[in-house]
């Protein structure tokens, strides 16, 4: 790898003067700037970002801190933040907690040190509040509701009562199933919501132990004896396995049941019968997750919380 003096000799200027260009000193003469970026493009020098930031104070880089990605929507809004960053100019480091405390206490620690920021891309329980509030440096919580924290939330709600509104007319019955019993669950709490603001009485929620296809296919042999239902399921592969508990019994889909799923998984769109689902903007919640963090690192006073919207889409599940 290149070193300082090699560009310098090579561009024809002191050492000093490469220092300048590469920390973007606006004093250095066009004509020097153009000669040193000229030179490190030609031999691909690449500066070393944490010793710098080690001098600096500021590194470029952003950790995150991820919980798992066993789903399809966490993938998705893991590429969309990285993109989002690179495209702001900084760099990534990415740690997987695994729902694991002392992992995800740890990546904290050691994030503080290097990086200019961190984002959490997991659920913000009561315990990794207490340790995200004793965080110096500015951080984000991507998809929490929690209005004491710098977060951007996911209006579960807005989607929810779309769907319900164009599809409850339809059906006689309508249930959610839930994927745990969680009183606070936050998709449970916004159908409850929203059926109620749609003025529905005859509503059920089953709860069916998990969010995976064999949960699905498990509730959905207590909902075959109810027909003229529409089911809202908890995500995108309950909703899978409730269908394919519904053909097994010979059932139609969508003329006796709808089936509507949560988070627009690619799979959902080329399903033999596709799935209609409620999708959330993965890009929008990443421009804003940045936008808040950046607005932190440079000093300003950005609101707490920033919101994304969700949508209903309709597909061959329902009328």
């Amino acid at each position: 790898m290149a070193t300082l003096k090699e560009i310098a000799s090579e561009a024809g200027v002191s050492i000093r003067t490469v220092r300048r260009v590469l920390n973007e000193d606006a004093c250095v003469k066009p004509d020097k700037v153009k000669m040193v970026n000229k030179v490190i493009a030609d031999i691909g020098y690449v500066p070393n970002l944490l010793a710098r930031g080690l001098r600096n104070k500021n590194t470029g880089i952003i950790g995150i801190i991820a919980d798992n990605l066993d789903l399809e929507v966490h993938v998705k809004k893991l590429s969309a933040v990285q993109c989002e960053l690179r495209e702001k100019g900084y760099g990534v480091m990415l740690g997987i907690a695994s729902g694991n405390p002392d992992i995800e206490e740890k990546l904290v620690q050691e994030y503080s040190h290097f990086c200019d920021g961190i984002i959490f891309l997991l659920a913000s329980t009561d315990q990794r509040v207490k340790v995200i509030k004793k965080i110096t440096k500015p951080y984000v919580i991507s998809d929490s509701y929690i209005k004491t924290v710098h977060a951007v939330s996911v209006d579960r709600d807005s989607g929810i009562c779309e769907a319900i509104i164009a599809q409850h007319e339809k059906y006689r019955y309508i249930s959610f199933i839930a994927a745990t019993s969680n009183v606070n669950d936050r998709r449970k709490l916004a159908f409850e919501k929203c059926v109620q603001a749609a003025g529905v009485v005859d509503y059920n929620i089953i709860y069916c132990g998990g969010g995976d296809f064999n949960s699905g296919l498990l509730a959905s042999e207590s909902i075959i004896s109810k027909k003229d239902n529409l089911l809202i399921c908890y995500n995108d592969r309950v909703a899978a396995g409730v269908l394919k508990g519904l053909y097994a019994a010979g059932c139609n889909v969508p003329d006796d049941y709808g089936v509507i799923g949560f988070d627009n998984d690619d799979f959902t769109q080329y399903a033999c019968q596709s799935i209609s689902t409620i999708t959330q903007s993965v890009d929008d919640l990443a421009k804003k997750t940045v936008k808040l963090l950046e607005h932190q690192i440079k000093g300003y006073k950005p609101k707490k919380v920033l919101s994304v919207n969700t949508k209903f889409i309709s597909r061959e599940t329902t009328k």
